[in-house]
């Protein structure tokens, strides 16, 4: 069979079909066969959706995602991490810088899996609680800032065990690097000191205890030409301490600075909302009998604005 055109202008075009009657044969009309029970239906009658499995994905526990919000009490104020970094930029005379690389939430049991063996630990003490956190600055990474302000050129030794003075070397530096990061710290958060130098991940474990999960922020830090890991790993009790009370001062605070940060992407939205400041009891009759101007007394009033009082409301809102 061919298909010829007649003209290939603009219009309406006039087609011949040649078609070959040899070719041509009648379609005998097969009786539809059922697929056999243990046959999958076709496609077709198939329903639209299917639960999608997600395979391999670790599961997080909510004491888990409670602990990795608290994260955010720990956070300094803007600017805190950049003053660290130049002063210590100041104190080893080469260019640092300090990146937020991940933040984990895992148990206690797995501390042996972030930390490094040999490695430097600096135990850190939250202001009078019991609990401790740990800092740990990765080997290569320590041996470079030692043999800086030891007068070196910071060039890359063996990965041995750091020696005492070497130890009192990098305790002075982490010194030097709490004294801009605690004035920076929020109002709830415990004041961390340096309660010393563990030697080896048994004592830290020994010291933090292997009760509970921890939250293990891992930083990549920048020295000159050199970098390495810098991870800050503390337990749940401490996480716990640093959250302040749903009423303080500085929640709210914060919920209004959240408020104000997302306002734009309440911007288009339209809704009806009501709010009630007091409620009073009339009948059906009464109201409505009310009229434009009439005077209703109101009862149990939770807000006086005229007397500058703060207060309450409650209030629905229905989508429009």
């Amino acid at each position: 069979m061919s298909l010829e055109s007649e003209d290939e202008g603009s219009g309406v075009h006039e087609r011949t079909m040649l078609v070959d009657l040899r070719q041509l044969r009648p379609s005998r009309q097969e009786p539809p066969q059922e697929p056999p029970a243990s046959q999958e239906p076709p496609a077709s009658q198939e329903r639209g959706w299917r639960p999608f499995a997600f395979r391999n994905l670790e599961k997080v526990s909510r004491a888990q995602g409670l602990l990795a919000e608290r994260l955010r009490w720990l956070t300094p104020a803007d600017g805190t991490t950049a003053a660290v970094a130049a002063r210590l930029t100041e104190l080893f005379d080469a260019e640092v810088r300090l990146t937020v690389e991940s933040v984990q939430v895992r148990p206690m049991a797995e501390l042996r899996r972030f930390l490094g063996d040999p490695t430097f630990l600096a135990v850190l003490a939250p202001g009078a609680l019991q609990g401790r956190a740990v800092l740990e600055v990765e080997l290569a990474l320590a041996h470079v800032a030692v043999d800086l302000l030891l007068g070196g050129a910071g060039e890359t030794v063996g990965l041995r065990p750091l020696t005492d003075i070497e130890e009192g070397v990098m305790a002075y530096v982490v010194l030097e690097g709490l004294k801009l990061l605690v004035p920076g710290l929020q109002a709830a958060v415990p004041r961390p000191r340096l309660d010393g130098v563990a030697r080896g991940v048994d004592e830290v474990s020994a010291r933090l205890g292997d009760d509970g999960p921890m939250l293990a922020v891992h930083l990549q830090a920048t020295l000159g030409p050199h970098s390495g890991m810098v991870r800050l790993v503390v337990p749940a009790a401490v996480l716990d301490a640093a959250e302040p009370a749903v009423e303080s001062t500085q929640r709210r605070a914060r919920g209004k600075a959240d408020l104000e940060a997302f306002a734009s992407r309440l911007s288009a939205v339209r809704s009806w909302l009501r709010a009630e400041i007091g409620s009073a009891e009339i009948s059906g009759q009464d109201l409505a009998s009310l009229r434009v101007k009439d005077v209703l007394l109101v009862d149990a009033l939770s807000a006086r604005t005229d007397k500058g009082e703060a207060g309450t409301a409650r209030h629905q809102a229905t989508g429009a």
